[in-house]
């Protein structure tokens, strides 16, 4: 993703999730690095988080690399986890984001199950929203990822569901209503997306 973000002209940063990568003297298996976040309690690790992004997101624009006028965040699976609470504190410098393959129930570590904190911070951006969701997906429930999708204050959200042969894609204008299409294939789903502004 950061190759296709670069060579789009756009600056990239991309920060170790906790116990992950240089935050660890040796990489940790998904059930170790999720004791060690339900131990330090989600709510801490997700604003250690948010203030790592908003620390990074300054000194990339104080050393004019970024644009603070110009800003987004990308991050599906853990990168969602992690983001509604970064892209909550980063609030208006956003102006979009793209989140995803999460949602406010799933079948690991019950520690991690934060789904107040979680709809509390979705409802908090303002920024537009492109929501993926991996329609049977084997740790996040639909449902869940329904709920996470939703809550944003944002003008428009952008919603796409994909399974493996088919991509369907909604559109949402806030508050004039709303348009969907669907496409039949996830490349198709994608440019259609582009297409709705």
């Amino acid at each position: 993703m950061a190759d296709l973000i670069t060579s789009a002209g756009c600056a990239a940063a991309a920060i170790d999730g906790p116990f992950h990568g240089e935050r660890v003297a040796s990489p940790l298996t998904p059930a170790e690095y999720q004791g060690r976040m339900a131990a330090e309690g989600l709510g801490q690790v997700l604003d250690r988080m948010a203030d790592d992004w908003v620390a990074t997101c300054e000194a990339l624009t104080e050393a004019g690399i970024a644009d603070r006028t110009r800003q987004a965040y990308f991050g599906l699976s853990m990168g969602t986890r992690f983001g509604l609470a970064a892209a909550r504190a980063l609030g208006p410098v956003l102006k979009c984001t793209v989140f995803g393959k999460f949602g406010t129930q799933s079948i690991i570590n019950p520690g991690l199950h934060a789904p107040d904190r979680v709809l509390n911070d979705a409802s908090a951006i303002t920024a537009p929203v492109f929501f993926h969701l991996q329609w049977d997906d084997e740790v996040f429930p639909r449902s869940g990822q329904l709920r996470c999708s939703t809550p944003s204050r944002a003008r428009t959200r952008n919603f796409m569901a994909s399974r493996a042969d088919t991509a369907v894609l909604r559109n949402t204008l806030l508050p004039s209503g709303t348009r969907s299409s669907t496409a039949t294939s996830s490349e198709e789903g994608l440019y259609g997306w582009g297409r709705h502004r």
